[in-house]
């Protein structure tokens, strides 16, 4: 949700000029420049993961305390990982084919 909410604002101040110094406002410039900044240090960019099972990683294994995490009942799955897949659009069969297919199986 973070990655899409970043790449609607920095895309948008992009189409506006703002990127390029064109009627922007500094505030707005830097706002944006931050917004990028932040997107790049996002966990894996942003990008959802595949975990072992083949589905879309709903947790972020890399976090303290989560290396070891297991999910306990894999037929209570939480959804808001398939955000990237709709309404969103990170989750595409030709950009990243293996993340697709995860989230089909999720």
């Amino acid at each position: 949700v973070l990655y899409e909410l970043m790449t609607s604002f920095v895309d948008a101040c992009d189409e506006g000029g703002c990127l390029r110094g064109v009627n922007c406002p500094r505030s707005r410039c830097e706002l944006a420049a931050q917004a990028n900044a932040t997107r790049a240090r996002l966990p894996n960019r942003g990008f959802p993961e595949v975990d072992d099972q083949g589905c879309v990683e709903e947790y972020l294994r890399g976090a303290p305390g989560m290396a070891g995490y297991a999910v306990p009942d894999h037929g209570h799955r939480h959804f808001s990982p398939l955000y990237a897949l709709h309404p969103g659009d990170q989750i595409q069969r030709h950009r990243a084919p293996s993340v697709a297919m995860a989230a089909r199986n999720s």
